[in-house]
């Protein structure tokens, strides 16, 4: 079965979570050539160019409540978007440890979790 790579970055509003993602994270060689999907947990000061989303094949789904994260958006997630890896930029205010405990696609592997403190 292929794994799909899954990077949590998380941290409080305004820590660098989305610079993180667009300086770092998506500058690595090992970052899967295709199409990513980022699933946004919150809106910062930061944001995602639709000319950034292009050139990196990234598509992004907003999420307003954590509530949201159930076993079948991962799979319509999966279904629509067929992504190569995932990264969720999460919210900090939200507890890690039911983002952990939730029920992901089988295929889905935890390749990190990166916080930014500011």
């Amino acid at each position: 079965m292929l794994t799909i790579p899954v990077f949590i970055c998380t941290g409080f509003l305004d820590s660098g979570k989305t610079t993180l993602v667009k300086e770092t994270l998506m500058e690595q060689e090992w970052i899967e050539e295709g199409r990513t999907l980022l699933i946004m947990c919150e809106e910062g000061d930061e944001e995602y160019s639709d000319q950034f989303l292009k050139e990196k094949n990234m598509v992004m789904v907003q999420v307003e409540e954590f509530e949201e994260l159930t076993p079948n958006f991962f799979k319509d997630c999966m279904r629509k978007y067929s992504p190569v890896q995932i990264v969720i930029e999460y919210n900090g205010m939200w507890s890690l440890e039911k983002l952990l405990s939730l029920k992901y696609p089988r295929s889905w592997e935890l390749q990190g979790v990166y916080s930014t403190v500011n």
